[in-house]
């Protein structure tokens, strides 16, 4: 899978989960980058490995493993930064520069979507950066 982050600001990471070939899965919202800080910052782009987990706040998840000096980032139902420890919040809609919509169900239709995967490997692109307008 491929994360493609669209936006950071100092407030959220907004990005899009997609399919290895293009196809859109849900909308991602994270923390914004905190130099990869603990629990307050997104995780580096990079190439991860998601594993399937089940923990007592979020139930049967999936975790990215991998990222330097960072453990416990799972992929989880919230709808702010808020409601993220450095994790990745799933969503069907986009409701603000700053809150994605419908997490429990993307988060429902995305573990569906990986019945009978124990992994997967993930791919974390930043957003492509601005171009200057002539």
């Amino acid at each position: 899978m491929i994360l493609q982050r669209t936006s950071q600001t100092t407030d959220c990471t907004m990005g899009e989960l997609r399919e290895d070939d293009g196809t859109f899965v849900c909308y991602t919202l994270e923390r914004p980058w905190r130099d990869n800080a603990h629990r307050v910052s997104c995780i580096p782009s990079g190439h991860y490995v998601a594993k399937r987990t089940v923990t007592p706040k979020h139930g049967e998840c999936f975790e990215v493993t991998g990222v330097p000096g960072r453990d416990a980032i799972l992929f989880h139902a919230g709808n702010t930064a808020l409601d993220s420890e450095g994790c990745i919040l799933l969503g069907t809609t986009i409701i603000s520069p700053t809150m994605i919509g419908q997490s429990r169900a993307a988060l429902a239709r995305f573990m569906v979507r990986e019945t009978g995967e124990d992994s997967f490997p993930l791919t974390v692109l930043d957003p492509p950066p601005l171009t200057a307008r002539a």
